[in-house]
């Protein structure tokens, strides 16, 4: 199964349709953080992480690669700094904010449609994903 492939925004609505419905892209080098985490059902198309959202689903990204892209949004580079989604390891790393990682969760699902037959695999590809991204800040995505 190839998971870039299925979990692709379908629509009957042309590229551009989306784009003209949805602002204009947002800056990519400002974290964006939360006071309260909540999900993509709360969320207001005015609002900037809705927009972030709907903009980089609009460019045909797979759903790992989403899930990345979230956490370099709602978390700060601090907050990133010597952690990953399970902590441990060899490197005795901490945890990301479960609160924030958990709306990474929901807004990966609720964005790309993904079955709750799938939800596992997907959740753990990207998790899988994640912690090499933050073993590798660097590394372009």
């Amino acid at each position: 199964m190839a998971l870039e492939h299925d979990f692709q925004p379908s629509s009957q609505q042309s590229a551009a349709q989306r784009s003209a419905e949805c602002s204009p892209a947002i800056d990519s080098t400002t974290p964006m953080t939360t006071e309260t985490p909540t999900g993509a059902n709360e969320m207001q198309p005015g609002d900037e992480l809705f927009r972030f959202c709907v903009s980089s689903k609009l460019k045909n990204i797979s759903v790992i690669h989403f899930s990345i892209l979230l956490v370099d949004r709602i978390f700060t580079e601090e907050e990133r700094f010597n952690r990953n989604c399970r902590g441990g390891g060899s490197k005795n790393k901490q945890v990301l904010d479960p609160n924030k990682l958990g709306l990474v969760k929901k807004l990966v699902f609720d964005f790309y449609n993904v079955s709750p037959a799938e939800r596992n695999l997907v959740w753990t590809k990207c998790i899988k994903a994640i912690d090499e991204k933050l073993r590798r800040p660097l590394k372009a995505c």
